[in-house]
């Protein structure tokens, strides 16, 4: 009999100043085979020379079939139901720093511990600080981090959801 571990949800909170301040969603972290997916579609892109609507779409999917619960709503106030349909009325700005922000998340979310850490703060409390990861990150067309984009002074927390 071995050991299964458990999945969490990560739940991305946007810091308060920032573009998406107040959205909450609590998503799914992929699996190691649909990250290189990821990998292989922005790859196959830039070698395919201008399919990047498609590669973008598959990466959204992904995104969408891992999404548990969101409140994003477009101005009119109607909620921005998880499809692709839903995805096209967002801002094209807001859809890069969901997709980098959970893709971020994934590699980079801190051992969940009930104690405290060095800076007095427990690990769910942790920021994950995009502003300072912004500058290195790799352009729109990396195929390191597909669709990732320059998030500017986006700041995220992300931890497991309860």
């Amino acid at each position: 009999m071995g050991f299964t571990p458990k999945s969490e949800i990560l739940k991305l909170v946007f810091e308060e100043g920032t573009p998406l301040h107040g959205l909450v969603v609590r998503v799914k972290p992929c699996t190691v085979g649909e990250w290189n997916d990821m990998l292989r579609w922005s790859a196959e892109k830039k070698a395919n020379g201008g399919e990047v609507a498609e590669a973008n779409d598959r990466v959204t999917q992904l995104f969408l079939d891992h999404v548990v619960e969101w409140d994003m709503e477009i101005p009119e106030g109607v909620p921005v139901p998880l499809t692709l349909e839903g995805w096209a009325k967002i801002d094209n700005n807001h859809a890069g720093i969901l997709i980098t922000a959970w893709q971020l998340a994934m590699v980079g979310i801190p051992k969940i511990s009930k104690g405290n850490s060095e800076n007095g703060k427990t690990s769910e409390e942790q920021s994950l600080d995009l502003a300072k990861l912004s500058e290195s990150l790799p352009s729109w067309n990396s195929p390191s981090l597909p669709l990732g984009s320059a998030i500017g002074s986006e700041s995220c927390r992300v931890r497991a959801a309860s």
